[in-house]
């Protein structure tokens, strides 16, 4: 039974890296803030007398929805940075050819 439990957290490990592979950048944005919220919740929830569940449960609503958001704003300031721009007219060749 003691070489079980490495074996299955090294199992458990795998497949959650795996599993994460092909999820978009917003995806990943969302489950790692379910996953902060979920255990910022447990542990804020401990420790003022509440249920650790529930906590858990709340922070990581709150905790998905703030990373999409997070996650959005990123990819719209990456598609801002990334779009072509078009070169800015010389007023110096303007000039000189119509002169």
């Amino acid at each position: 039974m003691k070489r079980l439990t490495p074996l299955a957290l090294a199992v458990s490990a795998a497949l959650l890296a795996t599993a994460c592979a092909d999820m978009s950048e917003r995806q990943k944005g969302t489950a790692a803030g379910a996953g902060i919220g979920a255990a910022a919740g447990a542990v804020i929830s401990s420790a003022t007398g509440g249920k650790a569940g529930t906590g858990a449960v709340v922070g990581g609503a709150i905790g998905a929805v703030a990373g999409n958001l997070w996650s959005k704003r990123m990819e719209e300031k990456r598609g801002r940075w990334s779009a072509p721009r078009k070169a800015p007219a010389s007023r110096w060749r303007a000039r000189r050819t119509t002169s």
